[in-house]
């Protein structure tokens, strides 16, 4: 694996942008040739700010819903079913309802633990940044990786822009009257680590 170096252009020249290129530079032979492979370092303080945000929308997220929207649908399907085949309509949309809201509650008794993990992923996919995989079930979406090295900032910088917005619209939205209210917190948890 390549050893990589931080450099700075200056002028027509470039210049070790630490010790570490410094060193590595004053062990280069006079009059040889190298080659190096460029690459723009990322705004480290933005990543930071975007894991930032996360975290305080995961600290002020309480999961309320443990019926996903498969279940829902099928529970739907099921009642449309019965409907159309002549039972009462009251009578089924009661149970329905009622059957989902018991099975909520149950598996509420079952959560044991948020997972920040799963959290992000959800975040990261309603930001906009996934890509779907076929399965037998169907077409379920994956979250794209995060990974400082993978993504330019231009990318970065609108996923940036999606997190915010995702974490506002399903959990800050809750909490905080405005979004510059969440990014204010968002940047008192960044002094703190």
């Amino acid at each position: 694996m390549a050893e990589r170096y931080e450099i700075r252009r200056h002028g027509y020249s470039l210049v070790a942008a630490n010790q570490q290129a410094t060193d590595m530079i004053s062990k280069l032979k006079t009059d040889s040739t190298y080659s190096i492979q460029v690459t723009k370092v990322r705004d480290s303080a933005a990543h930071n700010r975007a894991f930032a945000y996360l975290r305080l929308a995961f600290d002020y997220w309480r999961p309320k819903k443990f019926v996903d929207k498969v279940e829902i649908n099928l529970v739907n399907d099921l009642r449309g079913f019965l409907i159309s085949n002549g039972l009462e309509q009251q009578a089924i949309n009661a149970l329905c309802r009622g059957f989902l809201k018991s099975l909520n509650h149950k598996r509420a008794g079952e959560f044991t633990e948020k997972s920040f993990e799963h959290f992000r992923d959800i975040v990261t996919i309603e930001a906009g940044f996934f890509y779907e995989v076929h399965t037998p079930a169907g077409i379920i979406k994956k979250a794209e990786s995060w990974a400082f090295k993978n993504m330019e900032q231009e990318k970065f910088e609108r996923l940036w822009q999606g997190i915010r917005q995702a974490c506002w619209d399903l959990v800050l939205h809750q909490t905080f009257s405005t979004q510059q209210e969440a990014d204010s917190a968002a940047d008192q948890l960044m002094k703190f680590d």
